[in-house]
């Protein structure tokens, strides 16, 4: 199996396409990864990197809006088609394209696949939209350059592929860039309904407070890690825990009461954690990280930390009831700490609860069984 994406790192994509990777080796299929750049190491899978010139990433994007183009992306993906796939001939191989919102190297290389002929099966998975109103700060010049990108691209080959996506609207917003209706997997419900989820723990340990991606300053991460670290001294029974590229301004020593890990291969966490804390950018209208949806395919609760007109609040906190595993909370200590106090109810009640997660499906099991 061939799995493709822009890049293999610390941030949500990342874990999500970790995760897929970790799951496809255990059920004993051979992979191989391609990606523009990779910042981690991997040594379970057979890895291979373009490598990426940061420098010319703003150039790149100039040239984005004025050409709807990018030609980096497109080059790198003509490279990778020339370089690896077609020389190794794995014309047998299913393969699996993850588009994430960073850039179109993935778009482009779907496109030399599909029209290289040699592949019957193509999967692309949208672990975003690439093209929310305000994705990642960016001008409407550059949004609507994507949408050109995407439409000029993705219509050539539409009825070739098999999409998924991880949200209805992720789903929504391509169909209408593609100007065309498609039947297609969408493998997150945004309805919070009918599953029985337990909070009763073992009482011999602390509850862990789980965090995994990156935390920097476009998530207020100083605020989030001071206020934690406070947290801490009050509610000593929690564990809080950041693993990732976790950014502080300050000397990390300062920081007593938290654990800070590096990112790895382990995700044993994921398992262990009693409650993952989610952590958006500081951005109205930002489509909701995939990180989000891994963590809901966990069935445990969730502590989101987003502000006030986000994706997430949009689509979810309609349904949000004193009983769902969902907790919001504003980028503001009273209303962290809030929610802080609801989950340590709920953990002392030890009841169970139903909760609106509803069906939760997962990329690996629309694949790769």
């Amino acid at each position: 199996m061939l799995v493709i994406s822009n890049a293999l790192n610390d941030t949500s994509s990342g874990l999500v396409i970790r995760n897929f990777i970790s799951n496809a080796n255990a059920k004993g299929k051979k992979i191989y990864g391609f990606f523009e750049e990779v910042n981690l190491d991997n040594e379970n899978v057979n890895v291979f990197s373009l490598g990426k010139i940061r420098a010319l990433s703003r150039l790149d994007k100039l040239l984005l809006i004025l050409f709807n183009r990018s030609f980096g992306c497109k080059y790198r993906s003509r490279l990778l088609f020339e370089k690896y796939i077609k020389v190794e001939k794995f014309n047998s191989y299913p393969v699996v394209v993850f588009v994430t919102g960073v850039n179109f190297f993935s778009i482009y290389s779907i496109v030399e696949i599909i029209n290289s002929g040699l592949f019957n099966s193509v999967h692309v998975h949208f672990l975003d939209t690439i093209i929310s109103k305000n994705s990642w700060g960016e001008n409407k010049f550059v949004t609507r350059a994507k949408q050109r990108v995407i439409r000029d691209e993705l219509k050539k080959i539409i009825s070739k592929i098999n999409f998924s996506f991880t949200n209805i609207e992720a789903f929504k917003l391509i169909e209408k860039t593609l100007e065309i209706e498609f039947k297609s997997q969408i493998l997150y419900s945004y309805s919070v309904q009918n599953y029985i989820f337990s909070f009763d723990i073992n009482p011999s340990r602390n509850l862990i407070f789980y965090f995994r991606g990156t935390l920097d300053e476009r998530r207020k991460s100083d605020y989030i890690l001071d206020l934690f670290n406070s947290f801490s001294k009050e509610f000593y029974y929690f564990n809080f825990i950041f693993q990732g590229n976790i950014k502080y301004s300050k000397n990390q020593s300062n920081i007593d009461n938290l654990t800070i890990l590096p990112f790895s291969t382990e995700i044993g966490w994921l398992e262990k954690a009693d409650v993952f804390v989610d952590i958006d950018l500081f951005l109205d209208d930002v489509y909701i990280p995939g990180k989000f949806f891994e963590y809901i395919s966990y069935k445990k609760p969730i502590l989101s930390i987003t502000p006030l007109n986000s994706a997430l609040r949009n689509m979810f906190e309609k349904d949000i009831t004193e009983k769902s595993a969902l907790f919001i909370a504003d980028f503001d200590k009273s209303s962290i700490l809030a929610q802080l106090n609801i989950l340590s109810e709920h953990f002392k009640m030890k009841t169970q609860v139903n909760v609106n997660f509803g069906k939760v499906k997962k990329l690996e099991d629309l694949i790769l069984n």
